[in-house]
């Protein structure tokens, strides 16, 4: 297939595992020139050294995108040599099962740390280059839980269906 992304430049958090694992082989196996991330090292080594194996246009970068500071040296440093990112993709999120009427109001905002406010702080880090460069790609994965109802996790539903409302009025103002 050919989607027209040879060296279209893509940072992808969370992607040392998973979803966002699958989603960088898809980008390298296009041809784009990708940069992953992830809060394990052993984890994020262990893929970098698989997807190398794929092409050599792949780089990695940890820390922890939940962490404003962190995710700001990952994008200054993502943007210094390479220049805004024509596709960024925030792919995180946790939820453990719990009873809705037992997580706490700590549980509840740890919800909305993960998959809400870990994608506002890979958009915001990136966000100000993109626009200066007029042009590029967001994509926030989020979940089908966010969308109907399924057995997961209410509090993890209630953080993805916020994420999907963000994305869509972001649209209209980007």
């Amino acid at each position: 297939m050919n989607l027209g992304l040879e060296n279209k430049t893509v940072f992808i958090s969370g992607s040392s595992r998973g979803i966002g694992k699958a989603i960088a082989r898809s980008f390298i196996n296009e041809g784009a020139r990708v940069v992953i991330n992830g809060r394990d090292e052993a984890s994020l080594k262990e893929t970098y050294n698989e997807l190398m194996r794929v092409s050599p246009f792949v780089d990695a970068r940890a820390g922890d995108v939940a962490d404003v500071k962190t995710m700001r040296r990952i994008a200054d440093d993502f943007i210094s040599s390479r220049g805004a990112p024509d596709i960024l993709v925030a792919n995180l999120g946790s939820g453990k099962a719990r009873a809705s009427d037992a997580l706490s109001p700590d549980e509840w905002r740890q919800f909305f740390e993960i998959n809400v406010y870990s994608a506002l702080n890979v958009m915001s880090a990136f966000l100000p280059a993109m626009r200066e460069k007029r042009s590029g790609a967001i994509v926030l994965i989020s979940s089908i839980a966010g969308i109907e109802r399924t057995r997961a996790p209410l509090g993890y539903a209630a953080a993805k269906s916020s994420l999907l409302t963000l994305v869509k009025n972001m649209s209209v103002e980007l």
